[in-house]
């Protein structure tokens, strides 16, 4: 194509297009709310189905964190206290060489 027909085309396209994008416009805007809506009758049946007590949901939480967990390979803290002795620095003291000597001549 020559940019003569080019300039031509994109001369009538560019109404085209804001027109297409003013009419899309109200569609999302629709869509958007619908599925809102839709979400929140979604989280309220799920709330009328989960049980009421605190300590019953709060075991089901830690199920589902430990299952979590386990999935992505979370150390457990027994393996972390049996490592703490590799998080320990280096001996310190009279028996500890000195790590750098000075130049001699």
């Amino acid at each position: 194509m020559d940019p003569a027909t080019l300039s031509i085309v994109m001369r009538a396209l560019a109404p085209v297009l804001g027109m297409l994008a003013f009419a899309t416009l109200p569609i999302g805007i629709l869509y958007i709310l619908k599925s809102h809506k839709v979400r929140m009758r979604e989280l309220d049946l799920e709330a009328q189905t989960l049980p009421r007590s605190a300590d019953v949901r709060l075991a089901a939480i830690e199920a589902r964190l430990a299952a979590i967990e386990q999935a992505v390979g979370v150390p457990s803290a027994k393996g972390l206290h049996e490592r703490a002795a590799l998080l320990e620095g280096p001996a310190t003291g009279a028996e500890a060489a000195p790590l750098l000597r000075g130049r001699e001549r």
